[in-house]
């Protein structure tokens, strides 16, 4: 079977100690720098995967790259130095009105779809996006969010939910990924 893994970035600061991703992301877009330290986990990212030639891999995009000019040249050009070609990567976009609402970065996308790439939508069901996304964008994977799988145990309206969002991905044509499984319920 077909392996992958996920491009996943930390910081170990020498007097903070470890930075969630969850505070220096943010703080990355606010600061103007999301869009180099996306390209930099970009091309650290490719030249890792030149050295494991049977794996795939999933980068998560921010809105910024996708609204940036010459962002799909970028990433085309470094697959070409790596040698790995589009289809070995899925780029994972999280669900934002930010994409949904920009002409621009659903433009990126498709054209992204277009040159090999595979689409997932991440996080999907946290409530960011309307269905329409899901129209106006074919995704080629969709990752259910922790959330939707978190109390399928306790509550019957989860295991609805999750049954409904699995249905709808898969009529679609889209893989299905269900974040956060630790048990084997």
């Amino acid at each position: 079977r077909e392996r992958e893994v996920e491009a996943l970035v930390r910081w170990r600061h020498p007097v903070l100690g470890e930075i969630s991703p969850a505070r220096f992301i943010p703080a990355a877009e606010r600061g103007g720098l999301m869009v180099q330290l996306g390209g930099w986990i970009i091309e650290r990212s490719l030249s890792d995967l030149r050295r494991w030639p049977d794996v795939s891999l999933s980068i998560n995009l921010s809105p910024l790259q996708l609204q940036q000019e010459g962002f799909a040249g970028f990433l085309t050009e470094c697959c070409r130095m790596n040698g790995i070609t589009a289809n070995r990567l899925f780029l994972e976009v999280t669900e934002s009105l930010s994409i949904e609402r920009n002409a621009r970065a659903l433009l990126t996308l498709n054209l992204l779809r277009t040159l090999g790439f595979r689409i997932a939508l991440d996080d999907f069901g946290t409530g960011y996006s309307s269905l329409c996304l899901l129209k106006t964008f074919r995704f080629d994977r969709l990752k259910l969010d922790r959330s939707l799988i978190s109390d399928l145990e306790t509550d019957p309206a989860a295991m609805a939910v999750l049954d409904a969002a699995v249905t709808m991905a898969l009529r679609m044509g889209a893989e299905v990924v269900a974040e956060g499984i630790s048990d084997a319920h």
